[in-house]
């Protein structure tokens, strides 16, 4: 059996959204369920994932203002309708490089 990616979602406020964040959040959840093992990120518990998910409703980019360990994929309003292939091509690599790998991005340093 091949070992699941942990991936932590976190969603913003929703004060401004242009797509719904909960649809994407489900479409992307149904289609890796047999790869990845979803779980609602909360940075209190000091968990770490594979991957983050940071789903932005607009493109303010405010989830970026917190330190996330692993890797992440920051969806918003300019990118969600690619970034199923995004999250694909992310979970790839790392399914090529192994898993558990601990990098550290802090605010605007997201590009991996």
């Amino acid at each position: 059996m091949q070992q699941k990616a942990k991936v932590g979602v976190l969603f913003c406020g929703g004060c401004n959204s242009y797509f719904d964040r909960w649809e994407f959040y489900s479409s992307l959840k149904n289609k890796f369920a047999d790869k990845c093992e979803f779980q609602l990120y909360n940075a209190d518990d000091g968990e770490s994932f594979d991957i983050t998910v940071l789903i932005n409703g607009c493109q303010s980019e405010c989830l970026l203002d917190a330190k996330y360990v692993g890797k992440f994929l920051l969806v918003d309003s300019s990118n969600y309708t690619i970034a199923t292939g995004q999250f694909e091509e992310l979970l790839f690599s790392l399914q090529k490089e192994g898993y558990h790998e601990q990098t550290i991005f802090t605010g605007k340093n997201w590009n991996t």
